[in-house]
């Protein structure tokens, strides 16, 4: 079963290094499917070579997550995975998984800097040359937790 903090801990360990399971059977673990649209166009300064993807998923009934990928011969430089939830009900299961992923994060890389970024409440991390962002926002009727994670720098 897909959920949050089993993906927030597949992508770190790809990211860091520590599994080098390759970028389409971490797409494929979320039954991701290639999108057209990006939300981001590509960053200018990406680095020679560098590809930007879009792949969605099933979320959680109806709702559509997605994960955006940088990479460069096949080295992830950057992944990004966006989940939404209803933002109407009085217990969300956002708050819930939102707590579980900042007690991972801080597990896994110490205490997080707590970041606020247009609307966006987050909490940034740094391990070495893998930095991670979880942020929680609300777009809409509906409530997102990002979560980025790159190598070196963030990039668009």
């Amino acid at each position: 079963m897909l959920n949050a903090t089993s993906m927030f801990g597949n992508a770190a360990d790809i990211m860091s290094g520590k599994r080098c399971e390759p970028l389409h059977e971490f797409l494929d673990a979320f039954e991701a499917r290639p999108s057209r649209a990006l939300d981001n166009p590509s960053d200018p300064e990406l680095p020679a070579l560098a590809s930007h993807e879009k792949h969605e998923f099933d979320w959680s009934g109806s709702r559509v997550g997605s994960v955006e990928v940088i990479h460069s011969g096949g080295e992830p430089l950057q992944l990004a995975v966006s989940l939404p939830y209803p933002k109407r009900r009085w217990f969300s299961p956002r708050r819930k998984d939102w707590k579980k992923l900042a007690d991972i994060a801080e597990d896994r890389f110490g205490p997080g800097q707590k970041i606020e970024v247009a609307g966006k409440t987050g909490l940034h991390f740094r391990e070495r040359n893998l930095l991670a962002l979880i942020c929680r926002y609300d777009n809409g009727s509906e409530s997102f937790i990002e979560v980025k994670l790159a190598s070196g720098r963030f990039w668009r």
